[in-house]
């Protein structure tokens, strides 16, 4: 990544945008807590919980997120870090962080690499939420909103860091 990449990027991410990313970075976590594997020792999973078979490239994905985070310890607690100076500092000094820690958005990166996998296109996504229960609009956004919002973020994301 190249140094200073996200110091213009307050102009770029909104909070919301920030809040999405780091949003995804723990949803990354979160599988990795849930796999049956174990750091030095990580397979590619094949299945979903529900048995039926992923879409072509999520289990390899998912594999490079966990080796991703067995590769830094204290992963979550940087995005805690990062997470408290979004609240108290805002999503300028948020960013700045972020710029000195490249893995964390690489994690986000693979997260939203595997939602835009799992989910092609919006009406998939909204459907599923439906089925679901989901209430996205609790927060403020509707299905097709928080879909557009996390193809923006991961696009953003593949242009800073190629």
């Amino acid at each position: 990544m190249k140094e200073g990449m996200l110091a213009t990027a307050s102009e770029d991410l909104p909070v919301e945008l920030v809040d999405l990313l780091l949003d995804e970075a723990e949803r990354a976590l979160l599988w990795v807590d849930a796999r049956v594997d174990e750091p030095g020792r990580r397979l590619i999973d094949g299945l979903p919980a529900d048995g039926g078979p992923l879409a072509d490239g999520v289990a390899e994905l998912r594999l490079a997120a966990a080796e991703l985070i067995d590769g830094h310890p204290g992963i979550q607690y940087e995005l805690e870090r990062v997470a408290d100076r979004v609240r108290v500092l805002g999503p300028s000094a948020a960013l700045a962080e972020l710029g000195d820690k490249p893995h964390l958005l690489d994690l986000a990166r693979l997260s939203l690499e595997t939602f835009v996998r799992l989910y092609p296109d919006g009406e998939l996504f909204e459907a599923e939420q439906e089925l679901r229960g989901g209430d996205l609009e609790e927060i403020g956004r509707t299905p097709k909103e928080t879909y557009l919002a996390l193809l923006e973020l991961m696009l953003l994301l593949r242009s800073r860091l190629s």
